[in-house]
């Protein structure tokens, strides 16, 4: 067995393609010892790519445009989310997204995604621009910001499923529709420092076919995939079952691991615009993309190759 070390970012439901894959012992058929190694925000995540803490991870596909730009060794491998799983929450007394002027706003990274998606949202819904009618802070992810939102501290913040559930039972408000604004995205990324993939090329495409064959299993399974989010997460049934609605059947996760091009294209295209980057405009997904482990993995885990 060969020991990999995978970067996830807190407890929430983006990792349940990892976790199928553990709790069904697929990483173990494909001869892998998975080793989870928990990140706290997209900075760390970065960091921990580019060092080789973890040679794998799901980060914020972004960080991996930016980190690329820089130099840095990554490629995206597979896809993680390819459309938005968030809701805007705000506290109690925020109705709209009219009532964030003056507001604080949670995010994870002040550098890369979610502020970019919610720079542009409130600058259409509103008129409102970050630094003059609002201020942001990095707070952390989903469970950091849940936690500032209920005590107050921050005003609103995007909340992930099934936790945007639950704020909404606990007396919060959904202010706008930043999923329809954002449609297609490319959200969050499988990705590999290609300097060890270098010389683990078999490795990471044994971790490749595990991955696909979780999401033909998640796909088929959402019964069980509650079972495991219940255990991983500590959320109630009820939520499991909602969040398998929505990410498996509303077409959050990739179907089959795959990345989308549309997607990383929509992400590249919003987040030039966003940050004024005219140099990214110009560049294609395919600058960020190794789809020969994806390829690899569908025909020898599936036996067909859709390219």
């Amino acid at each position: 067995m060969d020991s990999v070390k995978f970067g996830i970012g807190s407890s929430n439901y983006f990792n349940m393609p990892c976790w199928v894959a553990q709790h069904t012992r697929l990483f173990e058929k494909h001869g892998i010892s998975f080793e989870p190694d928990v990140y706290s925000s997209i900075e760390e995540a970065d960091e921990g790519l580019r060092s080789g803490r973890f040679p794998l991870a799901f980060q914020a596909t972004e960080g991996v445009i930016t980190a690329v730009e820089q130099g840095a060794p990554m490629k995206i491998i597979g896809g993680n989310l390819e459309r938005l799983p968030f809701s805007f929450i705000g506290t109690p007394d925020v109705n709209s997204v009219a009532d964030l002027r003056g507001k604080v706003i949670g995010v994870s990274s002040l550098a890369a995604g979610t502020s970019s998606l919610l720079r542009g949202f409130l600058e259409q819904e509103a008129g409102l621009r970050y630094g003059t009618d609002y201020d942001m802070r990095a707070v952390g992810m989903i469970p950091a910001r849940w936690a500032l939102l209920r005590d107050g501290k921050i005003n609103a913040g995007l909340q992930g499923i099934p936790l945007d559930i639950v704020a909404v039972e606990a007396g919060f408000h959904v202010i706008g529709d930043i999923r329809s604004y954002v449609g297609e995205l490319e959200f969050a990324s499988l990705v590999v420092n290609t300097d060890w993939a270098a010389g683990h090329h078999d490795l990471a495409r044994n971790f490749m076919r595990a991955m696909v064959s979780a999401h033909a299993w998640l796909a088929h399974n959402r019964d069980a995939s509650a079972d495991i989010a219940v255990l991983e997460m500590g959320i109630e049934r009820r939520h499991a079952l909602l969040a398998w609605d929505a990410y498996v059947e509303g077409g959050i996760f990739p179907a089959d691991g795959d990345v989308s091009a549309a997607g990383l294209e929509a992400i590249i295209q919003l987040t030039a615009r966003v940050r004024g980057n005219s140099t990214r405009v110009g560049t294609s997904y395919a600058s960020y993309v190794d789809r020969s482990y994806y390829l690899a993995a569908k025909d020898l885990s599936l036996g067909s190759l859709n390219a």
